[in-house]
């Protein structure tokens, strides 16, 4: 589903903020301080806020009391306008997935004279690419408090336009039983709640370019320190291969002179892509494009090491990947209950028993299911033992799994790894299937 774009935000007697501001994927906003940045910022947390519930819920504030009082309360009204009077917002939002295409949140808010609560004097949300009173007869999904206060009208796809009343006017209606079952309701909800902020002034620059990315850490926002920088680009370059060459073409076209950014692990916590554990996911994932992979069981410290390596790495051993089983299968169906139509275990062969450890490795999953406290349907279970190890699969896949790390093409790496590999160790780069 295509992603939906706020357009333009428009607002009138809203502190020192008035007219519509059109909006475009990327928005560099600048000015003196006091000019009024940090307004515009705060318009669109208003929005977040007006939908995201609160702890004070049960003391008697709404999560629209809330979100005003987070910029300002009745100070939101502009100091050269004489209250009472009325604030707007409204947030126009494009590229919906069905027709129609654009529509409008229109949000009229009444200031008292006195020290009281604002409240809501008008809420509409119609179709429309501008404000309603540049659209000649435009669609409305809603229109609440434009006659009497707590009364309004709703389409209903049988009945059409439907009286309603009692409609608070401390919370918004978008996050109401209102619009029960229209898609539009649903899509802007998810948009909205997944808006990101941040702030320079919460952020340690030190402390983010020298933060490593944590090991099973599935961040793929920032925090609001941007601390877990490097995990969220990690993670997202697993997801997508090329979203690392994108974000430093976007980063090129804003600052020129930026160096190339990218994630590192120092050598003791190497990312998992480099790894057999991530680099068989997208070997997978290549080969069954149909299909969904999730590794369920997270890379730790194993004890001892091999030879001619250090004392500690990274994976499992045969032992330790049971106990895994045992540990993290039971998580994933309790969360993602039949869901699951192969269970799929893969080791290194390191001349071990096979048919031993393949018993063993069935008997701990048949042992999860069996004492589940869920009705659980079981998948079948295919247990696969890579010889002599599984980079051997990596290295058959190249192209598509250790020679797309980003670690490997800074300064042309993988060609000169594959180089060596292909003349001197004599191995063959052809891509097989399982």
């Amino acid at each position: 589903m295509s992603q939906i774009h706020l357009s333009f935000i428009y607002t009138q007697n809203y502190k020192n903020l008035m007219g519509q501001f059109n909006l475009n994927n990327l928005n560099l906003f600048i000015g003196s301080n006091g000019s009024g940045k940090s307004n515009l910022i705060n318009s669109f947390k208003f929005l977040k806020n007006c939908i995201i519930p609160v702890a004070d819920s049960s003391q008697g504030v709404s999560i629209f009391e809330d979100a005003i009082s987070k910029i300002g309360s009745s100070k939101i009204l502009d100091i050269n306008v004489e209250k009472p009077a009325l604030v707007r917002f409204a947030y126009g939002f494009s590229n919906l997935a069905n027709p129609p295409e654009n529509c409008v949140l229109d949000l009229s808010l009444f200031v008292p004279k006195q020290q009281l609560r604002v409240s809501i004097y008008k809420e509409y949300l119609y179709i429309g690419s501008s404000l309603h009173e540049h659209l000649k007869d435009p669609f409305y999904y809603y229109k609440l408090h434009d006659q009497l206060s707590g009364k309004g009208t709703v389409f209903d796809e049988h009945l059409g336009m439907t009286e309603v009343e009692n409609i608070s006017n401390t919370s918004l209606a978008l996050n109401s039983e209102l619009l029960q079952g229209h898609d539009i309701k649903t899509l802007l909800l998810s948009t909205i709640s997944n808006w990101q902020f941040y702030n320079a002034n919460n952020m340690d620059l030190k402390e983010i370019r020298e933060s490593e990315p944590k090991i099973g850490g599935g961040d793929i926002y920032l925090s609001s320190s941007c601390n877990n920088l490097a995990l969220v680009i990690e993670n997202l370059i697993n997801q997508d291969l090329d979203f690392e060459e994108r974000l430093n073409e976007a980063i090129k076209l804003i600052l020129p002179q930026t160096r190339r950014i990218r994630s590192i692990r120092s050598e003791r916590d190497k990312p998992n892509s480099m790894l057999e554990n991530g680099g068989l996911i997208n070997f997978l994932r290549k080969h069954f494009p149909n299909c969904t992979f999730e590794r369920k069981t997270p890379i730790r410290k194993k004890p001892g090491g091999k030879a001619n390596k250090p004392n500690i790495s990274y994976g499992k051993t045969g032992i330790s990947l049971i106990a895994q089983i045992k540990e993290q299968l039971p998580i994933a169906l309790k969360n993602e209950p039949n869901q699951c139509s192969l269970i799929l275990i893969f080791d290194d062969l390191d001349c071990r028993n096979v048919e031993q450890q393949k018993e063993e490795f069935v008997k701990a999953v048949n042992k999860v299911f069996e004492s589940s406290s869920i009705d659980l349907s079981k998948p079948p279970i295919f247990v696969a033992f890579a010889a002599p190890e599984i980079e051997s699969w990596l290295i058959a896949d190249w192209d598509n799994s250790i020679a797309k790390h980003t670690d490997f093409r800074i300064n042309k790496r993988h060609e000169k790894m594959r180089y060596w590999l292909s003349s001197q160790c004599k191995i063959s780069f052809i891509s097989i299937i399982l």
